[in-house]
């Protein structure tokens, strides 16, 4: 009987030899089953967690949220965390140290509690209310001595986030999208997801003062149109003085106004987050009136998100294209007067009207949107100026936007130019 040679397996570690001995099919299944990758990051994060695990108990304890990718091993990563503290069986009750739930796809504070009931192993009556589920659920997370809690999937609660805000402010979901820079676009943005293709296709929609194809191609990892990379907080003090509940609007979070469109105010640092306005940042509460070419400016802008177009001296044009329009100014104002000589004089010109510094003060080009927020409005005052200027005349647009800032040529000029 012919007799196979026996496999020489001594390059394999003696934990694995004996795997690769079995037959195919549980070979391949030892093959496909879930394990565990210990890469730097994963051990990190589960140094966090065994670090919460371990805090002393207190009033408000610290929690941590982990963000990934989808199918990133953040599933696995928890379940590595939570079979590291196993539930033990005492004699008069049964200890979860660390008990994971995951958030419905359609959640609701019921729900949850339904949710959170049921990984605990509690029989569920139909039809309780939501305070008896809310306190037996409290009280049995405490019977069982659970340390920590842990949420999958958090991202599905942002699924009835409309609904709920619906239910609460009267509104119906529609407005309240618009309410958000999801519902501005491709109005303002393109997207709400950063590309790094994004900036060329945005930018390059529209030339004002410059031809674009004097302007270099760019890649901006990240970058959304108008969105700054740090939080901005400021309000209009006349708006918080006539409202009673001091409502912080979306357009005061985006650097895209000077002041406020409907009283031609400066927007005023304050303390406090996006949602909540506690005090002025520098004690002024008297209200500051903008330049008049940013007043224009900004009513503009006011128009184009109220009413989803703008009423330019050539015609109306879509809310899209005033944004386009400005964020291509934005990128032409800061160039080098040097680098163009043949539009020097028209980018100092703009400069010395707005008051502020050639290129207010840049050495190197970076995105408007990553400027600070003094920067910003620097370069805004100057946009505002080079608007009113390219109208008047004073100066001359050489990219095919300019025209949206012109009057209509006379009907006899189009004649004789045909």
């Amino acid at each position: 009987m012919h007799e196979e040679p026996a496999l020489d397996l001594s390059h394999l570690l003696l934990t694995v030899q004996a795997q690769a001995r079995l037959p195919a099919d549980e070979r391949i299944r030892h093959v496909r089953a879930e394990r565990w990758i210990g890469y730097p990051r994963a051990l990190s994060a589960l140094e966090r967690l065994e670090t919460l695990f371990a805090w002393p108990s207190r009033q408000r304890m610290p929690n941590l949220l982990l963000i990934g990718p989808t199918n990133n091993g953040k599933s696995m990563l928890v379940e590595k965390f939570r079979k590291s503290h196993p539930s033990r069986v005492l004699p008069d009750r049964e200890d979860i140290p660390v008990l994971c739930v995951q958030m419905l796809s359609e959640p609701s504070v019921s729900r949850f509690y339904m949710a959170l009931l049921a990984a605990l192993g509690a029989p569920l009556a139909p039809r309780q209310r939501l305070a008896n589920l809310e306190r037996l659920a409290l009280t049995l997370l405490r019977a069982v001595g659970v340390r920590m809690l842990i949420i999958d999937e958090l991202h599905n609660i942002l699924a009835a986030l409309p609904d709920t805000l619906s239910r609460r402010s009267g509104l119906d979901t529609d407005r309240l999208r618009g309410m958000t820079l999801a519902g501005l676009t491709p109005w303002l943005l393109d997207s709400v997801d950063p590309d790094r293709e994004a900036f060329d296709c945005y930018v390059d929609q529209y030339a004002v003062l410059l031809p674009s194809s004097w302007r270099p191609r760019r890649q901006v990892p990240s970058w959304r149109a108008w969105v700054p990379r740090q939080p901005i907080l400021r309000a209009c003090p006349r708006c918080l003085r006539t409202s009673g509940d001091r409502v912080l609007l979306l357009l005061w979070q985006i650097p895209i106004t000077v002041g406020c469109p409907v009283h031609g105010c400066r927007l005023e640092p304050f303390l406090g987050t996006q949602s909540t306005f506690l005090i002025w940042a520098n004690g002024r509460t008297d209200p500051r009136a903008v330049p008049a070419a940013c007043a224009v400016m900004d009513r503009r802008t006011g128009q184009a998100l109220a009413q989803g177009h703008v009423d330019l001296p050539r015609r109306r044009v879509h809310a899209g294209v005033w944004f386009r329009l400005l964020r291509a100014l934005l990128e032409d104002l800061p160039a080098s007067a040097s680098r163009y000589p043949a539009h020097g004089r028209d980018l100092r010109a703009v400069w010395a009207q707005s008051g502020h510094p050639v290129r207010a003060g840049l050495k190197a080009w970076r995105p408007f949107e990553s400027l600070d927020l003094s920067m910003q409005m620097r370069v805004l005052e100057a946009t505002a100026t080079a608007v009113c200027l390219i109208e008047s005349g004073d100066i001359v647009g050489r990219g095919t936007g300019a025209a949206l800032l012109l009057p209509e040529p006379p009907a006899a000029v189009i004649a004789r130019r045909v």
